[in-house]
């Protein structure tokens, strides 16, 4: 499995893991609990570095992910860190070239 499809099912696991624990602090504010016990904002941080750190190494520009307030700035180092890890190996942009060579051969026959 690719890299980036590693990432890509973590940021999946990630959402539905952010989705249930919303649901449970929903049911929660219901019941008359208190927020402060079950409110817990790690996972959104890290799904946000790790989707940005996604996004970009599929090519995307920060303005097209997202635009955040001055005060609410993503923590490079992290995203940084991120793509180091899922970057591309080697032998995936071999791969990806010479399919890349490939398609153009064939489109430039027809």
């Amino acid at each position: 499995m690719r890299n980036i499809e590693i990432l890509k099912s973590f940021l999946k696991q990630l959402a539905c893991k952010i989705k249930t624990d919303n649901a449970i602090l929903k049911k929660s504010r219901q019941n008359g609990y208190p927020e402060s016990l079950f409110r817990y904002y790690g996972d959104s941080y890290t799904f946000r570095h790790f989707l940005i750190a996604y996004c970009e190494l599929r090519g995307r520009t920060r303005e097209q992910i997202e635009i955040p307030h001055k005060d609410n700035l993503p923590n490079e180092t992290l995203i940084k860190q991120i793509k180091d890890k899922y970057a591309w190996s080697s032998e995936e942009i071999e791969i990806y070239n010479a399919r890349k060579e490939k398609y153009e051969a064939l489109r430039s026959c027809a």
